[in-house]
């Protein structure tokens, strides 16, 4: 279908404008309605680091994981999908994937008191699996 001016209705400036609107004003009520919506600014090169310092929680490398597990003074839980602990896991480790939370916990509650050290890890320095489970 073609207008007088020989373009098609949706090349129309004004028919763009009106579904760019649209999609602007659809995608703000879509973050602003969930309960945990996603920042319109953020520094996401240090989010996981941000967060778990706005959340008590600390972030330790490489080298000092590895002296925590030789050490055993940490109960170790893997945040990662069950695939991905299968295919390979830190020594002693158990699989807690963050979307198994309520089926998990009840397995594990009985190994959680207050004086029980935790170490949470999931796929690198970017995800943030360990936070939701921490």
């Amino acid at each position: 279908m073609r207008s007088a001016r020989g373009q098609s209705p949706m090349t129309r400036p004004s028919s763009m404008a009106s579904i760019l609107l649209v999609s602007i004003l659809l995608g703000t009520a879509a973050n602003l309605i969930p309960a945990h919506h996603i920042p319109w600014i953020g520094d996401w090169a240090n989010y996981v680091k941000s967060q778990a310092a706005t959340d008590g929680l600390q972030v330790i490398d490489l080298a000092r994981a590895r002296d925590l597990l030789a050490a055993g003074t940490h109960l170790v839980f893997d945040a990662r999908a069950i695939a991905s602990y299968d295919a390979g896991h830190l020594p002693g480790a158990l699989p807690f994937p963050v979307d198994d939370f309520a089926t998990l916990y009840p397995q594990y509650a009985p190994l959680l008191d207050p004086s029980t050290l935790i170490l949470v890890y999931c796929s690198g320095e970017e995800c943030d699996e360990s936070l939701l489970l921490g």
